[in-house]
């Protein structure tokens, strides 16, 4: 009998662990499965940044009390995502969320260009900030000197003035 009880303890530990391992592996795969699930319920539910939209904005710009037209068909359907068209050259239209007002600028025909401190026109003129004269920015009616980094939303109003 004394050979028989090592042989039942370690036969006893070997079943004992593999039934441990068993169920700890299962239930390690059923840990790793919910984890999977909550990560793609909470994906599922953050915006998709290249989600397709359908809205418009409008936006304006004015250099010394003299308001800049977009009618040229140089500033008309220059990106999928986000841009003007002839019917109204004040209207922003975008196609993809995660759009900021400075991606649709950066999509106008150079020389047009805007930054914070400076507006480059498509006639060549320059806009700059001076100790006399600045570039202001407006969305929805609020100064925001940081709109350009702002995403467009949907009847969004983006002004931007120069004087």
């Amino acid at each position: 009998m004394k050979n028989f009880l090592p042989v039942i303890i370690i036969g006893s530990l070997l079943i004992a662990g593999y039934f441990l391992f068993y169920v700890a592996e299962g239930g390690l795969k059923n840990t790793k499965q919910e984890q999977t699930s909550e990560s793609q319920i909470i994906q599922s539910s953050q915006p998709n940044q290249d989600q397709d939209v359908n809205f418009t904005a409008t936006f304006s710009i004015t250099t010394n009390g003299t308001k800049r037209i977009f009618t040229d068909s140089k500033y008309h359907n220059r990106s999928e995502d986000v841009f003007l068209t002839a019917d109204d050259p004040s209207i922003v239209h975008v196609k993809k969320s995660g759009v900021t007002w400075q991606n649709f600028f950066d999509t106008l025909p150079s020389p047009m260009k805007v930054t914070k401190e400076c507006l480059y026109t498509g006639t060549g003129q320059t806009f700059c900030n001076t100790a006399s004269q600045s570039l202001k920015f407006f969305l929805n009616g609020q100064l925001d000197q940081n709109a350009l980094d702002k995403e467009i939303k949907e009847g969004d109003q983006f002004k931007v003035e120069f004087n």
